[in-house]
């Protein structure tokens, strides 16, 4: 009860000292969201819908974030064991909206969020962002806007920091980690991507591509619906303006309803998702480079994209990652694989462990599927900074490979949802945020609220096999884990199998992602490139098969770090021994 007067008092400063600085100050909201994406939507109408007054402000003109400025026109969308989607709440009649097509138009998608925003009767302000705010005491009480009708003041009980980066938390205390520093090898950002518009492309002769693609490789090349994937047996043979700068991968595109196809391939490496000078330029050599791919298509498959026309690129790149929240708990790799649950849990997500290339020449980065795991409220709850703030997006408090999973945009829309609950739960009971996650009987409410909204936190299945944590070598391989160098094979959803024998391919892959963030001098970086390359080419005609002892101990001695675990012998590598191997490196790395 203390609280909730404090909380009054402060309003009531904060208002007295706005008023004799000149501000203009609206009627205290309830909660404010600050960011127009998806998760942000959500958590604003999901906060309306309970009755509470929702201020929702985007800096931008647009709604919808990464999926309609960045045009990533395809969600990342991942369904349990009888085939329904992992995520429910709001999020499904969104999805409805969509035609349950996991590629979509971006105008429908824009729309669709508008229209979200409208039933729940949620306050927008667009084109504004917060330039300063206040503090009393613990809390994040008054917001100093800049918009079109210059700047004004507007109080909130509680915020909501929706933007993709976190810039409100950061501004007001929280504390991060930059990309992927919380694993020891260095700061870098996954890269990062600009989708482009092609018109002029045969629907019908890319799905024949793609198709013979899949039954000659034995890949997922594939048209469905509006998406098609596939084609890295022809990008592969792109070369980039700056091949230190740009790589052109296997493509993902999203038809449109006029039937032009937005094309999502191109990797920008370098770029700061902090700082909007690195954005700023990134975009722009991005979108030359798209010229050089367009003009690359057209020769390399005239079939399928002779007629292809360039019709402009993405607004905003596609920034994978950027900061990552210290909050009250943080998300980790091991948390996401074995579908580990928690009291506070506050969503369902499953997408694998998939994250892009920190640089160029390595492969991407994929740590096996997890079963469904919750994420707990405690990872949107700053650790430090004001207590009547959450931070709900890919820069929540997940490890930088935990990140791999957590970030896509449908568990992001039901964590937003979750989050709005969370503010609802603790002015009805009037306690403060990081008090709701302390109590039983809070928590118990709070799992009851979200099960009631449709907010899924089970899914049928089995859970992760932790009898892994027995194994000798298990702390070893959650070591690497946790720090995006080693992962599950494919077949089974959160199971290390570290008594299995570990392929060439995920050997080669793990050492790789090692030695490239390993300090070497410029040469001796393009030699192990040139070497990785090598032993590719060696086993790419059966990247599955087993290695032995003595072709781990080859590869070791031909990039100069031999190890002692390794023998001269046939007999096979198994994956719980290779941890142990790359573990040793990493620790004299």
């Amino acid at each position: 009860m203390k609280w909730w007067l404090t909380l009054g008092a402060g309003m009531l400063f904060a208002l007295s000292a706005y008023l004799s600085l000149g501000h203009s100050v609206r009627v205290p909201y309830d909660l404010v969201v600050y960011g127009g994406t998806p998760q942000g939507v959500t958590a604003a109408a999901a906060g309306a819908r309970e009755g509470l007054n929702v201020l929702l402000i985007e800096p931008g003109g647009t709604l919808g974030g990464v999926l309609t400025k960045s045009w990533l026109a395809t969600l990342d969308l991942t369904y349990d064991a009888e085939g329904e989607p992992l995520y429910g709440g709001l999020f499904r009649p969104f999805f409805r909206k969509l035609q349950h097509d996991v590629s979509f138009d971006v105008a429908k998608a824009a729309r669709a969020h508008r229209e979200m925003l409208r039933d729940a009767g949620v306050h927008l302000k667009l084109n504004t962002a917060v330039r300063q705010f206040r503090q009393d005491g613990p809390l994040l009480s008054t917001l100093i806007l800049a918009g079109g009708h210059g700047n004004h003041a507007v109080q909130a009980r509680y915020v909501i920091d929706a933007t993709d980066t976190a810039e409100l938390a950061a501004q007001t205390g929280a504390r991060f980690t930059l990309g992927r520093q919380d694993t020891g090898l260095d700061d870098r950002q996954m890269a990062a991507t600009l989708v482009f518009r092609l018109e002029g492309v045969t629907w019908s002769a890319l799905a024949e591509q793609l198709a013979l693609e899949g039954q000659v490789l034995g890949n997922r090349a594939q048209v469905h619906g509006r998406s098609g994937r596939g084609l890295g047996n022809v990008t592969q043979d792109y070369v980039p303006s700056d091949p230190e700068r740009f790589y052109l991968r296997g493509l993902n595109v999203a038809r449109q309803d006029d039937t032009s196809l937005l094309v999502n391939g191109l990797l920008i490496f370098g770029v700061d998702g902090t700082n909007a000078d690195s954005l700023k330029r990134a975009h722009e050599d991005a979108r030359h480079e798209a010229e050089r791919v367009t003009f690359f298509l057209r020769r390399a498959l005239p079939q399928v994209f002779g007629g292809a026309v360039l019709r402009g690129v993405a607004p905003e790149l596609y920034v994978r990652e950027s900061r990552h929240l210290l909050g009250r708990y943080r998300l980790k790799a091991d948390d996401v694989l074995y579908g580990r649950r928690f009291p506070d849990g506050a969503a369902l997500g499953g997408y694998a462990l998939d994250g892009q290339m920190y640089l160029p020449g390595e492969a991407a980065y994929g740590l096996g599927r997890p079963a469904p795991y919750q994420v707990p409220l405690r990872a949107l709850l700053p650790q430090h900074g004001p207590t009547n703030l959450l931070v709900v997006s890919q820069a929540a408090s997940f490890d930088s490979a935990a990140a791999f999973s957590a970030r896509v945009a449908p568990l992001q829309m039901a964590l937003g949802q979750a989050a709005a609950l969370s503010v609802v739960l603790a002015r009805q009971e009037r306690v403060a945020l990081p008090a709701l996650v302390e109590h039983e009987r809070s928590l118990a409410r709070y799992n009851k609220l979200l099960t009631l909204r449709g907010v899924r936190l089970e899914a049928p299945g089995p859970r992760g096999n932790e009898e892994d944590a027995k194994h000798e070598s298990f702390p070893t391989a959650r070591a690497l884990l946790q720090r995006g160098l080693f992962g599950a094979p494919g077949s089974t959803p959160g199971d290390l199998r570290l008594d299995d024998p570990i392929t060439a391919r995920a050997f080669l892959n793990s050492l790789q992602h090692l030695m490239a963030a390993t300090p070497v001098s410029g040469q001796e970086n393009g030699s192990h490139r040139e070497l990785f390359s090598s032993w590719r080419a060696r086993v790419g005609a059966h990247p599955l098969d087993k290695l032995s002892h003595a072709q781990a101990r080859e590869i070791l001695v031909s990039i100069g770090r031999p190890s002692a675990y390794l023998n001269s012998s046939e007999e096979l590598l198994l994956r719980g021994e290779s941890a142990e191997v790359l573990w040793a490196l990493f620790q004299t790395r």
